[in-house]
């Protein structure tokens, strides 16, 4: 039994706890906690004050009650005297516990002040300025050549250099501290390079364009470069600027790029940016309303193709949408895959060997867009005039129909005759040369059924003849 008693807290680690909890006892209230004091300690044997309650009262049974306690200071060992309870002679309390709140930090820190520039060359400078003072600690800068980030930096001040000579710059800084928040831009500090003694002035500009100035429109874009005399000049940056002159466009002053924005004329002009300024003579540019384009294209011809032949002819048209299209001329392609053509202007295409061969046409517009293709199937030519030899004998094959064993009996009987045999598509599947005086045999067992075309050559003669294997 007693009214005062001290219990010691003692923990693994230094620790700045800054928040205490007391919970009061679940029977008689003449045994809660009156008065305390909260000590801290490193040793245990050197105490010191850290909070101190007089007078403390507990309204219900298990009633949890917090304290704030101002310490900053890390502490092994802690210590609750209690030196008073409500009534008789004995102290109760259910629950004694500490804790440590942090402290988000929002405030937005103060911007530096009192920017100074010192080395200053024709290409760089150093810049300081007056530390930020913040709660939470500065941890870093942050400095700006108008928009354009220079890094940042821990201290307050910085090396810039990569600058061009006798040119104004305004630099602004911003600080940041350690939760985070940054402060608002430092009022700016306007900045001149020196002249460099050894600099090279940009005497003449001339324009030219990445790009057809012929056909610009509106709506199109146009790259504009600068070529700058003399070639060891020391800075060949340009400015843009373009004048409207009954057009319209606009212009990145940087870069070059022009954009079309109403039909007529503009002058496009370049100006160096060295301490001369020399600009460049005007440069004219017409823009033409906004055309339509064309958006597709189809093609067909204009006769059956169905049985084409080595030798035909077939000309192609075009539809072509929209039907009110500014440009409606197109450049016709034929493409080689087995087969070989020609295709004139106009669309006219002369077969010139079998196989196949693929027919475009492309817009001569802006846009040029290519039109689907055409696939058409070019077939050997067939001869059908009977070859006789002198004695009145025409080419004999036998048999035909065949299984696929063909023998072949020619007029000539000396010499040198090229037996060449096509499929259907015009592929050649088989080649063989006769040098004496025998009868030709082709082979085309395992071929599949159907019809193919014999072609035989010699020295003045070109005979076609069909196979049919059964």
């Amino acid at each position: 039994f007693a009214t005062t008693s001290s219990v010691v807290f003692q923990f693994d680690t230094l620790v700045a706890w800054n928040k205490y909890d007391i919970t009061s006892g679940n029977d008689g209230p003449e045994r809660d906690p009156k008065a305390w004091t909260i000590e801290g300690s490193l040793d245990s044997i050197v105490w010191k004050p850290l909070d101190t309650v007089s007078i403390q009262t507990w309204t219900s049974r298990n009633q949890t009650r917090s304290f704030a306690l101002r310490n900053k200071m890390k502490y092994r060992y802690y210590r609750w005297n209690i030196t008073a309870n409500i009534d008789g002679d004995i102290i109760q309390a259910s629950e004694f516990t500490f804790s440590q709140v942090v402290k988000v930090d929002t405030v937005t820190p103060p911007a530096p002040t009192a920017l100074i520039a010192g080395d200053i060359t024709s290409t760089s400078l150093k810049l300081s300025w007056t530390p930020s003072q913040d709660p939470s600690g500065i941890v870093s800068y942050e400095v700006f050549n108008g928009s354009i980030s220079r890094g940042p930096t821990a201290s307050p001040s910085i090396d810039i250099n990569e600058l061009t000579p006798s040119t104004n710059y305004s630099f602004t800084v911003i600080a940041s501290d350690s939760a985070g928040n940054t402060s608002a831009a430092s009022l700016p500090l306007i900045v001149r390079t020196g002249v460099r003694t050894d600099t090279v002035q940009v005497r003449s500009i001339r324009i030219t364009t990445l790009g057809d100035t012929v056909d610009f429109q509106v709506g199109d874009t146009l790259t504009l470069t600068a070529s700058v005399l003399p070639e060891n000049a020391s800075y060949k940056t340009v400015t843009w600027s373009v004048n409207d002159e009954g057009g319209s466009a606009v212009i990145d002053e940087k870069t070059g790029v022009l954009i079309a924005k109403k039909a007529g004329r503009i002058t496009v002009e370049a100006t160096a940016t060295d301490s001369l300024g020399v600009s460049s003579l005007p440069f004219a540019i017409q823009i033409k309303a906004d055309t339509v384009k064309v958006r597709s294209i189809t093609i067909s011809a204009l006769s059956d193709t169905s049985d084409f032949k080595v030798g035909d002819t077939v000309r192609f048209r075009t539809n072509i949408l929209p039907l009110n299209a500014s440009n409606r001329f197109v450049t016709w392609t034929v493409s080689t895959e087995t087969g070989t053509a020609t295709i004139d202007t106009l669309g006219k295409l002369v077969a010139k060997s079998p196989g196949i061969v693929t027919v475009t046409a492309k817009s001569k517009d802006a846009l040029g867009i290519i039109s689907s293709e055409f696939i058409l199937k070019i077939d050997p030519a067939i001869i059908t005039e009977i070859i006789q030899n002198n004695s009145g004998t025409e080419i004999v094959i036998s048999p035909n129909p065949s299984s696929g064993v063909f023998n072949i009996q020619t007029p000539t009987r000396n010499g040198s005759v090229q037996a060449d045999v096509y499929n259907a598509s015009g592929t050649l599947i088989s080649s063989l040369t006769r040098s004496g005086n025998e009868d030709i045999s082709l082979d085309l067992s395992g071929k599949m059924t159907g019809l193919y075309f014999l072609t035989l050559r010699s020295t003045n003669t070109v005979i076609t003849k069909k196979l049919i294997i059964k």
